[in-house]
């Protein structure tokens, strides 16, 4: 079934702008949120307070938990004691 294209009779009409004055439509709310106005600012230290190698130790030190943990869940999940 081919398509048919149907022209519009009468095309819509620009619409103004809401503002009293007759000027360009205002920003919205939410400019500049995603893509701020000025340069970068800084809001202190990390969360942890600890230089970079020590915040990587600390994090191989969690994961290497977990996957402790991990593996012995599954260990006794699949080989129960008798």
């Amino acid at each position: 079934m081919p398509y048919e294209f149907a022209e519009w009779d009468d095309e819509p009409e620009a619409q103004a702008g809401s503002s009293r004055a007759g000027g360009p439509p205002r920003k919205s709310v939410g400019s500049g949120v995603m893509d701020p106005p000025g340069p970068p600012s800084t809001h202190g230290a990390s969360s942890l307070g600890l230089p970079g190698f020590a915040s990587r130790v600390f994090a191989a030190l969690i994961l290497a938990a977990l996957a402790i943990a991990v593996g012995a869940i599954v260990h006794f999940w699949f080989f129960p004691r008798p």
